[in-house]
């Protein structure tokens, strides 16, 4: 958010009288740059400067005294008001950012929209939220992100790089570290599964006996609330397919498919036929309502059959 602008919405939030286009600019503001507006409104009501352990007038005496020889400058209560803030900031970075990196504030962003929710976070990494999922992070004063974040529900991330400081997801049965990779996390009523589409990451946890390290994309690990249930090849597209809203079979086998309804929904079918389980499908279903999915796997399996009988 550009400068002035910052200004402007301190202006707002200090009840300031504004011109109809400056309250107007602040109204777009709010909705278009929703995040930085809060972040900043969050700074402002919890008054983040009588919480810092430091003078704020000795700051004032030493922009009184550069300002002694300017006679251009006109004292008016505007002017004093800004240049007590600038006061704070000059005397803040006098002391040093040490005792600014101690305050901070929790964000938690659930995702109520009814749609995925694309955020990005401060270091750069993205994430796709599934509808109902929810994380939460800290923030400080000075802009920091340790990049240690909580989810709750289904998320598919894509890191930004920092072999300095590895990513950390932390969850109800297992923590993901991370330096730089894509991945979903599923949280489910039972049990938690991770996908790895790319990189490697690092799994740890009360509920596993030892770390399991994930290099192969297409990897799925699924641990449940009494540990480490079971590590496998998947069909990637299957399991991130949620993110388009609509399930591909393209090329994937019936027990690929079967699979993936009982990890993801809990869904168990039984098959007479095991030779049935090799048979590849090609179709589509919404992704979001499992006994749509098994209506279409069974229209694309008759349509299948019929077309055998005819050859």
């Amino acid at each position: 958010m550009q400068d002035s602008n910052v200004n402007l919405i301190i202006r707002y939030l200090s009840k300031e009288e504004l011109t109809t286009s400056e309250f107007e600019l602040v109204k777009y503001l709010q909705k278009s740059n929703s995040k930085e507006f809060v972040e900043l409104q969050l700074a402002y009501e919890t008054n983040i400067f009588k919480k810092l352990d430091f003078n704020s007038e000795k700051g004032w005496d030493i922009v009184q005294q550069k300002l002694s020889d300017d006679k251009s400058f006109v004292s008016n209560s505007k002017n004093y008001l800004w240049l007590k803030i600038a006061a704070t900031v000059l005397l803040l970075f006098s002391i040093g950012f040490t005792t600014a990196s101690y305050y901070s504030w929790n964000v938690e962003v659930l995702n109520q929209t009814g749609n995925l929710q694309d955020l990005t976070l401060p270091d750069g990494s993205h994430i796709v939220l599934d509808k109902g999922a929810r994380i939460q992070y800290t923030r400080t004063l000075l802009d920091n992100f340790n990049r240690r974040i909580s989810l709750t529900g289904r998320a598919h991330f894509s890191i930004a790089k920092n072999p300095e400081k590895p990513f950390i997801i932390y969850n109800p049965l297992v923590d993901v570290q991370v330096l730089g990779t894509q991945f979903t996390i599923n949280q489910l009523a039972d049990q938690t599964q991770i996908i790895l589409q790319e990189g490697s990451i690092k799994l740890s946890g009360k509920q596993l006996k030892e770390d399991i390290l994930m290099t192969e994309t297409g990897s799925l690990v699924i641990i449940s609330e009494t540990g480490f249930i079971r590590e496998n090849k998947i069909f990637t597209n299957l399991y991130s397919s949620w993110m388009q809203k609509r399930l591909s079979f393209e090329n994937c086998t019936i027990g690929e498919v079967y699979q993936f309804l009982n990890d993801s929904y809990g869904i168990k079918i039984t098959v007479q036929d095991s030779s049935q389980l090799n048979a590849t499908l090609s179709g589509s279903a919404p992704s979001d309502d499992p006994a749509l999915i098994i209506e279409a796997i069974n229209t694309i399996l008759i349509s299948k059959s019929e077309s055998n009988k005819h050859k």
